[in-house]
C-alpha cells in the first residue's frame, strides 16, 4: 500500500514541476507592424526585428524606394515599397513585365491580399506550392513587393494573410 503511495506523490510532484516549469517559460506571441505611411499592417513572429531603410535607391528600380526588413537570424522578408502608376486593384505579372522583364519566366498565383486588391505571389519552388518566395500587390499608388530569403520563406505566407490595408 505504501508503495502506492509513493508512486501517487511521485506521479503528483512530477505533475505540479511540469506546469511550474511550463509557466515559467515566456509565451512568444506574435507582433502587431503598423506602417501609418504606407497604410497597411501585418502580424510577425515574436522574434523577428523590423529594419526600415528610408529612400534607399537599388540598382533593379530606377527611383528611391523604401526598404523594411522583418526577420530574424534564421531568414528574413524584406519589403519594397516603390511609388506606381495605379494600374488598379489587380496586379499581374503581365502588368509588371515593361518594368520588371526579369519576372518573365517566373510561375505565380494570384492571391487576394485585402478586400478589392489581388496581387500575385512567387511560389518558393514548385516543390513547396505552399511557401511564398515573393508577393506582390498595389495600393494607394505604390507597389509592395515581399522577398523572402531562407527561412522567411516558410512564414511569408503566413504574414500575408495577415495584412490589413487602411
Amino acid at each position: 500500500m505504501t508503495s502506492r503511495y509513493a508512486l501517487a506523490a511521485v506521479i503528483i510532484l512530477l505533475v505540479v514541476a511540469a506546469l511550474v516549469f511550463s509557466a515559467s517559460r515566456p509565451t512568444a506571441l506574435p507582433q502587431a507592424y503598423r506602417n501609418s505611411t504606407y497604410k497597411f499592417s501585418l502580424i510577425l513572429p515574436a522574434d523577428y526585428k523590423v529594419t526600415e531603410v528610408p529612400s534607399a535607391n537599388p540598382p533593379a528600380v530606377n527611383a528611391p524606394v523604401d526598404i523594411i526588413e522583418f526577420g530574424n537570424t534564421l531568414g528574413n522578408v524584406q519589403l519594397t515599397i516603390a511609388p506606381a502608376a495605379d494600374k488598379g486593384s489587380t496586379l499581374t505579372k503581365e502588368s509588371i513585365l515593361h518594368d520588371y522583364p526579369s519576372m518573365a519566366d517566373e510561375t505565380t498565383e494570384p492571391v487576394t491580399v485585402a478586400p478589392g486588391v489581388t496581387g500575385f505571389a512567387v511560389p518558393a519552388s514548385l516543390d513547396h506550392l505552399g511557401q511564398m518566395s515573393e508577393l506582390w500587390f498595389e495600393h494607394g499608388g505604390y507597389l509592395y513587393q515581399f522577398s523572402a530569403f531562407d527561412a522567411g520563406q516558410d512564414q511569408l505566407a503566413q504574414m500575408a494573410r495577415t495584412i490589413s490595408l487602411f
